[in-house]
C-alpha cells in the first residue's frame, strides 16, 4: 500500500470548496381563466452567490492521470453569479371546488464574473475575459405529461451564442400507473 488513500497505482484529486447564497422572493398571484386555471402565481427571486474550490496537489503529474477527472477540467474556482430566477405556478380548480397546483414554467438568467481570471497576470497581446457566458435556461410544462426545456449562452467576447439545448419530454400512461 502506498501514501494515501486506496493502492499505490490509484490516483485521486482532493479539493476544498465553499460557498454562499444570499436571495430574496416577490411574488404576485393574478387571477386567470384559462381552461380549469384559475389562478397563476409569479415569484421572482433575484440571487447573489459565490462559489471557491481550491485543488490540493496530491499526486505526483509525472504520472499517468486519470482518464477521467471533472475536478481537473475545471481547476481552481473563485466566482460571483448573479441570478434572476422565475417560476410561473398555476392554480387549477376541479368542479368540486378542490385545488391543486403546478409549475407551468422557469426562466432563469445568470450572469458570472470569475474572479481569479480577473487577477492573473497577462501576457503582451492578452486580454482578461473575466465575465462568464450570460446563461438563458427555460423549462415550460403546459401539461403534466409534456416538459419543454431549453437553454442557451451567450459569450460576450466572441458575441455569439457558445452552447444552445433543446429537449421536449412526454410521458405517455400505460398500465399500473406506469409511465412511458
Amino acid at each position: 500500500m502506498g501514501d494515501g488513500y486506496g493502492r499505490k497505482e490509484e490516483q485521486y484529486r482532493t479539493a476544498y470548496e465553499t460557498g454562499a447564497r444570499v436571495s430574496t422572493d416577490l411574488e404576485r398571484i393574478y387571477d386567470v381563466s384559462w381552461g380549469n386555471a384559475t389562478g397563476m402565481m409569479h415569484k421572482i427571486s433575484p440571487v447573489l452567490s459565490y462559489r471557491h474550490r481550491e485543488l490540493v496537489e496530491n499526486w505526483n503529474p509525472k504520472e499517468k492521470k486519470p482518464w477521467f477527472e471533472p475536478i481537473e477540467f475545471e481547476g481552481d474556482i473563485s466566482q460571483i453569479n448573479f441570478s434572476i430566477e422565475n417560476f410561473f405556478n398555476g392554480r387549477h380548480e376541479d368542479n368540486k371546488g378542490r385545488k391543486t397546483y403546478q409549475q407551468w414554467a422557469t426562466f432563469d438568467v445568470t450572469q458570472g464574473y470569475d474572479l481569479l481570471e480577473a487577477k492573473k497576470p497577462l501576457k503582451a497581446g492578452q486580454r482578461r475575459k473575466p465575465y462568464t457566458p450570460l446563461s438563458l435556461e427555460m423549462t415550460l410544462t403546459p401539461t403534466s405529461n409534456v416538459n419543454l426545456s431549453a437553454n442557451a449562452s451567450w459569450d460576450h467576447y466572441d458575441e455569439s451564442l457558445n452552447r444552445t439545448y433543446a429537449s421536449l419530454d412526454l410521458y405517455l400512461p400505460r398500465a399500473g400507473g406506469l409511465t412511458d
